[in-house]
């Protein structure tokens, strides 16, 4: 993936949930808050937006909670991201987050951290209103393999899940939901702005498989075209992208 891809892909995402009236944010396993965290991301994105960082490290949780003392705006919790209720029924996020206004689940890299992650998402989506939003990275299995080859080593070494899934399966992990033009795509091909563009006309290394790949998505209004139609459902939306 190219330097950057990641955090333009997640600026894109939350500045278009923040122009669809979506000001409320949650960061699942948001990691040290290194240069283009989620959180400044946002607050980049959308000034006035609420953003809770949620990990379970209790060193990642010591370190965040100095670095949003002074933000009224922004608040983490220690919890587990596959127990979603834990995650919600914080007090913390109680506090911080209007449950009954739409939210933005921000999944970014940590999905493939996770052997089901459906669950999750199911969970998380079942509990928040209609018009809540899902922006989600993955890493897959068919993209640049000596890259991937090497992440893989690395957790063998050191001990964390890391679940390869194929274009299908990561898919599959958004049936249902309704997914933003051009849907799962190569990050800087996911609504790209003009340094994107920039940056793939002078030859940034794409897999040949590339337009093949998930990256990029975000939901609009309705149903996924590409799902059998199930009946009445709430709207939902949901914005993911390959991980590479």
């Amino acid at each position: 993936m190219p330097h950057g891809a990641e955090r333009h892909f997640l600026l894109r995402a939350v500045r278009l949930c923040a122009q669809q009236g979506v000001t409320q944010f949650i960061d699942l396993g948001c990691g040290m808050p290194t240069v283009g965290n989620a959180r400044a991301v946002v607050r980049q994105a959308a000034p006035d937006a609420r953003a809770l960082c949620v990990d379970l490290d209790p060193l990642v949780v010591d370190v965040c909670a100095t670095v949003v003392h002074d933000d009224a705006r922004a608040a983490v919790v220690q919890a587990d991201i596959r127990r979603p209720d834990d995650v919600l029924d914080h007090d913390t996020t109680q506090a911080l987050l209007n449950l009954d206004q739409p939210v933005a689940v921000l999944a970014i890299g940590v999905l493939h951290l996770v052997d089901q992650p459906q669950p999750i998402i199911g969970r998380l989506l079942e509990r928040l209103p209609a018009g809540s939003v899902l922006v989600a990275s993955h890493l897959t299995a068919g993209s640049c393999p000596a890259d991937v080859a090497a992440l893989v080593d690395l957790a063998q070494a050191t001990g964390p899940c890391l679940v390869l899934r194929s274009r299908t399966e990561v898919k599959d992990l958004f049936t249902g939901l309704a997914l933003t033009r051009p849907g799962v795509t190569y990050a800087p091909r996911w609504q790209p702005d003009s340094d994107d563009v920039v940056e793939l006309r002078r030859g940034t290394s794409l897999p040949e498989s590339a337009a093949d790949q998930p990256t990029g998505l975000l939901p609009l209004e309705g149903q996924d075209p590409d799902q059998p139609n199930r009946g009445p459902r709430r709207t939902q939306r949901a914005a993911s992208r390959d991980r590479r």
